[in-house]
This record gives structure tokens, sequence and C-alpha cells, in this order.
């Protein structure tokens, strides 16, 4: 930032991060923040985060830009499932904070209403002590026959799995949970989505209109939302159809390029 500020260029920050509240109160991170973010244009993914991030800071002469995180599109077929199963996917790295042992106590609150539900999870392995303690919840818990634990999958394979999903679950209480990519995928995947109430995501879901929204580490509150799309398939389509028509008009790759050419059209006063 200081060599291109002496070089007299404009500077546009890409933020895609949350956590300067965390060490504005100290002095020296507050000096650097004011001296590196002054005279600059800000990108951040939401609203929300300018406001709680940015804004506190009280910088000069800045232009602030909310611009969401975008997916390339990928297409979803009409579901072909071999059985009547109904798929609940958990799909994030794991490491305790991405939530899926709250995810695992919310299934043990239901494991009297589970036949017919499975819940299948995948991500990389960043905490092997996570991994093997949820596989051990599920092992001793009984729940063998209604969750299975994968590793990761990747492109094609990745898209198979939201294909044969009917929800999909993201109970996530990690500190610095932003603007989470794997929630775009799935609705674009026209899927209902249940999801945190952290950094950017109440202004990605809608609580009730193209999702539903739970507190940070709430089995209760998981389970509960669980029982009602289980029961009710309309309501399951409509929050899956109006969650890929939000994500195709606000977060597909095209939306993402126009709303960044006038950003840089806009900082260089081109227009």
């Amino acid at each position: 930032a200081l060599t291109i500020k002496l070089l007299g260029k404009k500077v546009v920050y890409h933020l895609d991060n949350r956590g300067i509240p965390r060490y504005k109160s100290r002095p020296i991170y507050n000096i650097l923040y004011k001296w590196v973010f002054s005279n600059s244009a800000i990108i951040h993914v939401s609203e929300g985060l300018i406001q709680n991030e940015v804004e506190p800071l009280n910088l000069r002469n800045v232009k602030l830009f909310a611009m969401g995180n975008s997916i390339k599109n990928f297409t979803i077929i009409d579901k072909n499932k071999k059985n009547d199963d109904l798929q609940i996917l958990f799909l994030s790295n794991y490491f305790p904070e991405k939530g899926l042992m709250v995810l695992l106590e919310a299934m043990l609150l239901l494991k009297g209403e589970l036949h017919g539900i499975i819940l299948n999870t995948y991500g990389a392995i960043h905490s092997k002590e996570e991994y093997y303690r949820c596989r051990k919840f599920v092992e001793d818990k009984g729940l063998a026959k209604y969750v299975n634990i994968h590793g990761p999958v990747y492109d094609d394979e990745k898209f198979k799995v939201f294909e044969n999903a009917d929800i999909f679950i993201f109970p996530s209480y990690f500190k610095e949970e932003c603007f989470p990519v794997t929630i775009l995928e799935a609705m674009n995947a026209k899927l209902p989505v249940i999801a945190t109430r952290i950094g950017a995501i109440p202004e990605m879901i809608e609580s009730e209109e193209d999702g539903m929204l739970i507190d940070p580490l709430s089995p209760g509150q998981i389970a509960q939302k669980i029982g009602i799309l289980v029961k009710d398939k309309e309501l399951r389509h409509k929050l899956g159809q109006n969650a890929y028509l939000k994500f195709r008009d606000n977060y597909a790759y095209p939306v993402f390029e126009d709303k960044m050419r006038a950003i840089f059209e806009s900082v260089l006063d081109l227009k």
C-alpha cells in the first residue's frame, strides 16, 4: 500500500473477510487502518459488513462499494433419484467452527423421526481430530443409518452431490465467516438453505422467503427447520426456486462482471 500510494496511484481494496473490529481498539492497528484505507476505494461483500467493519474507522476520502461474491453457473438437471430418501447436504471444511457437530446434535434430536432421511457430509479434512470426533459421535449415538461422512468433492463430482440433495445446511459459527461460496452453490442448485445468522449470510438469505436462518450453535433450531422442510415438499420447492432466482439475478458471473466493471469505471472516473 505504501509503495502504491507513493507512486500516486489509486488504490482499490477488495475485502472478503471479517475481523477489523477485533483489532481496531489497539492504537497501532487503528493508526494503520486509517492510513492504509484512507484515500482509496473499498469493495466489501455486503452493506452490513461495510457498516460493521469499515465505517467505524471514520476514514477520509473513501469510496465504498458493496458487491457479493460470485460463482460460475452450473446446470442442475431434474432429479432422477433411485430411492425416496430425502437427502440433507452439509458441504464445508471439517473443522469445529463450521458446525458439523452442531448439525449432528440436531440429527440426534430428530432420531425418532429420521426414517427416510439421510445426511451426507462432504469436506476437506482440515482437522483430523474434528473429523474423527464427528465419526465417533455418529457411531456412539446410533446415527450410522442416517449419516454418511465423506471426504472432499470437486468439480463435476461436487455438482452431482448438489444435484442429489434436497436440503442444504450451513451451521457455521466461524468468527470470520463472510460470504460463503458454498451457499451460492446451493442456491444455484435450487436447494432450500438453512444457515446461521453470521457474516453476510442474512443479506444472502431472506428467512422464510428463499431459505431459513438460525442462530449459531443452535441444534434445536436446526432440528425444527429440518422438521418443517421434511414435511412440506411445496415449501422446499418454493424456497429453492426463490434462492435460484436470487442467485441468477444477483450473484451469477455476468452480474458480477457488470458490477465490477461499473465499480472500476467509477473509481477511475470513466463515467
